[in-house]
């Protein structure tokens, strides 16, 4: 299953319907903003499911970026948040081998 932070209305009209524990993937668009990723990920584990996150590294505009971005997402409800890539088409990688529980 997989939503953006704007769809979270569906999820929560489906609640009763979805498995405690499920995953639910949260997009990461263009067009949407860090604390609505935040909130996204912070209600899905408040209704009983399994946020999974999705951060897109070309997407993330510097390592402070990607750090506030970790640390809301960690912070929003104890999240375990762990991942492990690499920006592409950088001199230099922006994401490498993280984990943080």
């Amino acid at each position: 299953m997989e939503i953006t932070g704007k769809d979270l209305g569906q999820i929560e009209a489906a609640k009763s319907e979805i498995p405690a524990g499920t995953p639910i993937n949260i997009a990461f668009l263009g067009n949407e903003t860090h604390a609505q990723r935040i909130e996204a990920a912070a209600r899905i584990r408040q209704w009983g499911f399994e946020p999974v996150p999705i951060i897109s590294s070309r997407r993330l505009t510097s390592v402070q970026d990607r750090d506030e971005l970790l640390a809301g997402l960690t912070s929003a409800r104890d999240l375990p948040v762990s991942c492990s890539w690499a920006a592409i088409r950088r001199r230099r990688p922006v994401l490498t081998g993280i984990r943080s529980t």
